[in-house]
């Protein structure tokens, strides 16, 4: 099983006016796969999409915190909203 470790943040503003879905992985330590794209038709044609590669350990490392503050911070926030009346 691949050591990795992704999030998911969120800006509700993309240029088309639809959502914007950023996405990030960290798979091995070594590759660093982010970005937004969604193959449904809304993903298509509302949203804007965008794929990044990279093979850098130490771009990986870097990204790690940001990763690590979402993890902690995401369960938070949605038990907040969840517990709202």
């Amino acid at each position: 099983m691949p050591k990795r470790l992704a999030a998911q943040q969120s800006d509700p503003h993309g240029e088309r006016g639809g959502h914007d879905d950023p996405k990030m992985v960290i798979v091995y330590g070594l590759w660093r796969v982010s970005g937004s794209t969604n193959w449904s038709t809304t993903g298509q044609t509302l949203r804007d999409n965008e794929l990044t590669i990279i093979r850098d350990a130490i771009v990986c490392s870097e990204a790690r915190p940001t990763l690590d503050i979402e993890h902690d911070s995401a369960p938070k926030k949605m038990a907040a909203h969840h517990s709202r009346p």
